[in-house]
């Protein structure tokens, strides 16, 4: 339960009997299974209210308002506050740890794992948004909201999608089921009384209207090329925010910029170029979990189809993901040289002009300095641990996953495909980099009992991704009692794979034991990092995790 886990962190830091000259930390952990689900989705029996979205509103809120409230509060970085023992995150209503096979990246999170199948009921125009687009029925019954490529970006917008969608459901976030199919004219039948908004004017859509709206999306040798977007189950709620809760739903209980899920969202939308993350591409709903008979709010990431390098194309915006829609950072730099010195987007090299391929590119790509168009609460309030745990999660997307997800966006150009795909590769290592460089960057910690020997094993993730040789780091590793009574003390160092592992011999492991990893790396020490062991019903386990600075 969600009050048991913050419960447990806040007692985790409290303990009495340790002195401050101790040579392990005050912080001491109950012996208990790692918490990997929070219960935020208790019944809720009244749906919240909807929330409508006001561009000019949010524009202002975010650029202005927030930026001022963050500068007069002035207040340090703080820990992320729904994280568990070892600085995970659980799975809730916000996010899943997933790890998934290649072939259901390609699949995607349906509950159909097929294309839409026609013919299409065309039920109304879908609202927002300036191209075309409907809401159908396909012949299943199953509603999906039909957006199309404008013909002068073909495959643009819909290959992006996909690719996106796949990949923040690869990495634990809810989405919807998305598809690219293709289907002829006459697979589109016009349903009863169907109305579109042409110049600021209702008009009934008729077979002449329809198809003249047809004259101006993508169609090629197979059909028109239309991207699927399967609605939700449950009711929209409306986007939600990166700062604060929702007043009307009891299990929102956390504040956004708190959540180490959404500070993460950072290092997952610089890597897929999602500068248009604002409130209307996220979304609450209001859901029912039948076999509980509980109803809740689960929260969605929507609408990727200006990701990957679109928006800096299409709109155009050459400062995509260098500069927030008001920035006057940059003006005023360049003041001193007279506009001599040049910005990081006009020192890209030229991108090939690849059908499909937006303005996406690695090579002037900087991890910390990436912004999205308009600032969020949660980015600024992220600190390295965070980025941290992205990297981490990140690192489990292996290029098997990333060749799915392009192969579902159905790229009609081959070579569009292998771009894409390469500078996602690109900024991944750039992105795992720059996560792991900031940190002591050991994980996956194992611990068990052979015999009369403990065997404790953990990774470095600086050497199994090869930023560095294993020659090149060596740790220290002490056993302590609860009380700071030293057991023993090992030096070992990495395989090729960045594995270690000290075998504790003739030492008395005690109930409570803390293990003390101090690495150093070319002969420079690192932060020191904590694994606490508790003594469970099979043996010694790992109940909890300390990282200096975090």
């Amino acid at each position: 339960m969600m009050s048991r886990l913050i419960l447990t962190l806040t007692a985790a830091t409290l303990c009495g009997a340790c002195a401050s000259s101790m040579p392990v930390s005050r912080v001491r952990f109950e012996d208990r299974p790692i918490a990997w689900r929070v219960a935020d989705d208790r019944d809720v029996p009244e749906a919240p209210e909807k929330s409508s979205f006001e561009r000019a509103h949010n524009v202002f809120d975010s650029v202005v308002l927030q930026p001022i409230d963050r500068a007069l509060a002035a207040e340090a970085k703080t820990r992320a506050k729904n994280v568990n023992a070892i600085g995970g995150v659980p799975n809730s209503s916000w996010y899943e740890n997933r790890r998934l096979t290649p072939q259901e990246v390609f699949s995607g999170p349906g509950r159909e794992v097929d294309a839409p199948s026609p013919p299409f009921l065309v039920k109304s125009a879908k609202r927002g948004g300036k191209s075309v687009g409907f809401i159908v029925e396909d012949a299943r019954g199953l509603d999906f909201i039909l957006k199309f490529d404008d013909p002068n970006y073909a495959d643009m917008k819909s290959a992006a999608n996909i690719v996106t969608q796949r990949l923040f459901y690869a990495l634990g976030y809810h989405v919807p089921e998305d598809h690219v199919a293709y289907f002829e004219r006459s697979d589109l039948r016009i349903g009863d009384d169907v109305e579109v908004t042409l110049d600021g004017a209702k008009k009934t859509l008729d077979e002449a209207l329809l198809a003249k709206l047809l004259e101006s999306v993508q169609r090629d040798p197979e059909g028109y090329r239309g991207l699927f977007s399967r609605f939700v189950e449950g009711q929209p709620l409306g986007g939600w925010l990166t700062h604060g809760t929702r007043d009307d739903d009891p299990n929102d209980v956390i504040d956004h910029e708190d959540r180490r899920e959404i500070r993460g969202l950072h290092m997952f939308s610089a890597w897929l170029e999602h500068t248009d993350f604002k409130e209307d591409n996220r979304l609450d709903v209001y859901v029912t979990d039948e076999a509980r008979g509980a109803s809740y709010v689960k929260h969605y990431l929507v609408d990727f189809d200006k990701t990957l390098g679109v928006n800096a194309k299409m709109h155009p915006r050459v400062v995509d993901g260098f500069a927030v829609a008001i920035d006057p950072g940059y003006a005023l730099a360049t003041l001193p040289t007279f506009g001599l010195w040049a910005r990081p987007w006009e020192r890209i090299d030229p991108i090939p002009r690849i059908r499909g391929v937006g303005r996406f590119q690695s090579d002037q790509f900087d991890p910390d300095s990436w912004v999205p168009k308009y600032p969020e609460t949660a980015f600024a309030a992220r600190t390295r641990y965070d980025d941290f745990w992205a990297a981490s999660v990140l690192a489990n997307i292996t290029p098997e996953h990333i060749d799915a997800a392009v192969r579902a966006a159905r790229y009609t150009v081959p070579a569009a495909a292998e771009y894409v795909k390469s500078i996602l590769l690109d900024r991944r290592r750039q992105l795992l980099e720059y996560g792991f460089s900031r940190v002591t960057p050991l994980d996956r910690f194992d611990v068990e009992a052979r015999g009369d020997d403990t065997r404790f094993c953990f990774v470095d993730a600086w050497i199994e991704h090869r930023f560095d040789a294993p020659m090149t780091s060596r740790y220290a590793v002490a056993l302590y009692t609860q009380d700071g009574r030293r057991l023993g003390a090992y030096d070992v160092r990495p395989d090729a794979s960045g594995r270690a592992c000290v075998v504790a011999t003739d030492v008395e492991i005690d109930a409570y034991t803390i293990v003390k990893i101090e690495v150093s790396r070319h002969d420079e020490a690192l932060e020191p990092v904590e694994v606490h062991l508790g003594r469970g019903p099979n043996g010694p386990r790992v109940v909890g995790v300390v990282r200096e600075g975090d």
